[in-house]
Order: C-alpha cells, then structure tokens, then sequence
C-alpha cells in the first residue's frame, strides 16, 4: 500500500512538474509574441514617421525653389 501511495504521488507530482513547466513555457511564449509585435508596431510607425518627414523636405516650397 505505501508503494502504491508512494508511486500515485510521485505520479502526481511529476503531473504537476509538467503543468508548471508547461504553464511557463506558455507565457514566455505569450511574453515573445507580445513583445514582437510591439517591435513590429515600433518599427511600422517609425517608419511612417520617416515617411511624412521626407514627404514634408520634398514636398517644401523651399525645396521646389532651391532645386530649379
């Protein structure tokens, strides 16, 4: 009977080794997947910040007089 005890809470235990494991694994990759996006969207409007910058330098009555 305690073999029986010993082996049904070893079994239990490594169950419950394997949810937590697999509980971090899932929120490091929720953690990844946040923060890539993040970047993605950092890096999208950097960009068209650059965009409207450039348009703005081309688009300027200056540039159109100094570049006749």
């Amino acid at each position: 009977m305690t073999a029986v005890l010993f082996v049904l809470t070893w079994l239990v235990r490594g169950w419950a080794v394997t949810l937590l494991l697999a509980g971090v694994w899932c929120l490091l990759t929720f953690a990844a997947e946040f923060h890539r996006a993040g970047m993605r969207r950092l890096r999208d409007e950097k960009r068209r910040c650059e965009v409207a910058y450039w348009d703005a330098v081309y688009n300027s009555p200056s540039h159109h007089s100094n570049s006749s």
